[in-house]
């Protein structure tokens, strides 16, 4: 009888999670070859996952045309459709790094690309940004590049975002010397040509860069900026002019970590750490500044954790010991998992990018690797799919075989993996009730 019961429940399970994983599909994947770090990854509107990366010894400036950028496009699954370098003409660069990948509406993309090198002449630093512009299919539309030279000066893009149907808005710093840093904004056309450019403000060098930007309604742009661990918020006009300039938080006792919006942008987010005992705090402002909440997160697995995800329903967090933590808009811990690859030895980790798919999955972007100085590291990348809810994989029924007296009893247990799922309840039931019941 036991047989009967172990054999209708075990169909029943395997039934379902095999619906379940043929909808989901959980996967644990290495992107490319050695030598590769993922930058930035997302979920096309084709419900595809896109994954721009380097290829190539990080910093390896021996070798001349080391590097290659590499764009990656999977199916839902993680199995590769296609893989394609959009340029092969990159030259003995010092660094080389990918600003941002950008779908749009018709499914093109837009990958811009810096590379930056101070090896040139002892003096003159060398300052290249490229826009490629591809079809849905990775193939090469046009290619843009600026070459710009500074001396003793440094330019990096902290933030982009398109703001019209053909616009793009580009925010950066300008390091002089170590001595000033000039935030700019710039704004280009969906060819890569300059529109406008224009300085927001100048002060002495910021050691902490953090600046993000976003167009907050037809008329305003909002620049949020760290400014010696103060949180500015700036709004200008269409045209870079600067309408408000105000500081909206200065720490006491607390090293700032983050700014970033939540993923509609309506809200602007502030995490911090406290310098006594490294406790998270989480504040959250409306786009005009006004404090809406300041939490204490007080699980220790916060300590060490940064933010990469925040929504109304979800928060996503990834700790320095690499494990995920989604919670709920309250900061209640949904569960914890261990994120790198079990098929990478090295355990040199960090996160390129959190995304939360249309079926409720989170998909991580992360690299794994060794330094062995500045002209031999390198890296594996891996991408990871995970359920937000975990469901049910494995049911094991434990107890013994058989009734041997007639009114006896047989107790029944279920051993139900993962531990962390979401619904534990099992419903016991028999086909022949004249045969035996359960209670």
């Amino acid at each position: 009888m036991k047989n009967l019961i172990k054999t209708i429940i075990l169909l029943f399970t395997l039934f379902m999670y095999n619906n379940l994983k043929a909808q989901i599909c959980e996967f644990d994947k290495i992107v490319n070859d050695q030598n590769y770090k993922g930058f930035k990854i997302l979920e096309t509107k084709s419900k595809q996952i896109l994954i721009a990366g380097i290829k190539g010894y990080m910093y390896n400036i021996q070798t001349p045309d080391h590097l290659q950028h590499v764009l990656t496009k999977m199916d839902k699954c993680g199995n590769v459709l296609w893989r394609i370098s959009p340029d092969s003409s990159i030259g003995r660069y010092a660094q080389m790094d990918l600003i941002d990948l950008i779908e749009e509406e018709n499914g093109d993309l837009m990958l811009i690309v810096y590379y930056f090198n101070r090896y040139s002449s002892i003096s003159v630093l060398r300052n290249e940004y490229i826009y490629f512009k591809l079809d849905s299919n990775g193939n090469l539309k046009w290619r843009k590049n600026t070459n710009e030279i500074y001396v003793d000066k440094y330019k990096k893009v902290y933030s982009t975002e398109k703001i019209s149907n053909n616009s793009y808005l580009f925010l950066t710093a300008i390091d002089s010397n170590n001595i000033s840093t000039t935030t700019k904004i710039n704004i280009y056309d969906t060819l890569g040509n300059l529109l406008l450019t224009k300085n927001i403000d100048t002060t002495a060098f910021l050691q902490q860069k953090i600046f993000i930007t976003h167009l907050k309604n037809d008329t305003t742009i909002m620049v949020a900026k760290a400014e010696n661990n103060n949180v500015k918020l700036i709004n200008l006009d269409i045209a870079a002019n600067v309408k408000e300039n105000n500081i909206i938080y200065t720490p006491v006792g607390f090293n700032l970590l983050q700014i970033l919006y939540n993923q509609t942008k309506t809200e602007l987010i502030i995490t911090r750490r406290k310098i006594a005992d490294t406790s998270l705090h989480v504040a959250k402002y409306n786009l005009s500044g006004v404090l809406i909440s300041d939490t204490l997160l007080m699980d220790t697995a916060f300590k060490k954790a940064i933010l990469y995800y925040s929504d109304s329903n979800l928060n996503v967090f990834i700790n320095n010991y690499s494990y995920v933590m989604p919670t709920d808009a309250n900061y209640k811990i949904f569960w914890k998992d261990y994120t790198q690859n079990s098929g990478i030895d090295h355990k040199l980790f960090d996160c390129a990018g959190v995304v939360k798919t249309h079926d409720n999955s989170l998909i991580i972007l992360g690299n794994q690797g060794s330094s062995g100085g500045m002209s031999s590291q390198w890296y594996w990348s891996f991408v990871k799919k995970m359920n937000i809810i975990k469901f049910i994989k494995t049911i094991t029924i434990l107890g013994a075989n058989s009734i041997n007296t007639q009114g006896g009893l047989l107790q029944l247990t279920a051993a139900i993996l993962p531990t962390n799922a979401a619904n534990k309840n099992i419903i016991w039931s028999i086909s022949d009730t004249n045969l035996a019941t359960i209670t």
